[in-house]
């Protein structure tokens, strides 16, 4: 009777951890089918509206364009360098040392991504609407 009673637990304990990953990848597999499935029907339903493949491709283009030139790179500069000001300006530095030199060109940087992140969406939205006129 020990023996069936250390089985159970184990599959209790064991058990029913690995059938909770089984059960996440389960639902991470049908999230990815219904994203494909979505895509896929999205795409469909373009092909059926749409006369001209031209129109498409542009506005493919004023929309990816930007956000892989513009958009993206001021977000990565703007996610790695979060922590660096963080952290920077929490300590008390001398205004002209060369730690306090460096924070403020990180900052002014900062400033600037947000400033292209701006421009990026600008663009996108131009692109988008003189292809659609």
């Amino acid at each position: 009777q020990l023996g069936a009673g250390a089985a159970a637990a184990a599959a209790a304990g064991g058990g029913g951890g690995e059938s909770a990953r089984r059960r996440r990848g389960c639902s991470r597999v049908g999230l990815r089918a219904a994203e494909a499935f979505g895509i896929l029907t999205v795409g469909f339903l373009l092909a059926l509206v749409v006369p001209d493949i031209s129109t498409v491709f542009g506005l493919l283009g004023a929309t990816c364009c930007s956000l892989v030139c513009f958009i993206l790179p001021a977000l990565f500069y703007l996610r790695a360098t979060q922590g660096v000001v963080d952290e920077v300006a929490a300590a008390s530095l001398p205004r002209g040392s060369k730690q306090f030199r460096s924070l403020q060109r990180i900052v002014r940087q900062r400033r600037l991504s947000r400033l292209l992140i701006a421009f990026g969406l600008a663009i996108a939205l131009v692109g988008t609407v003189a292809i659609l006129l």
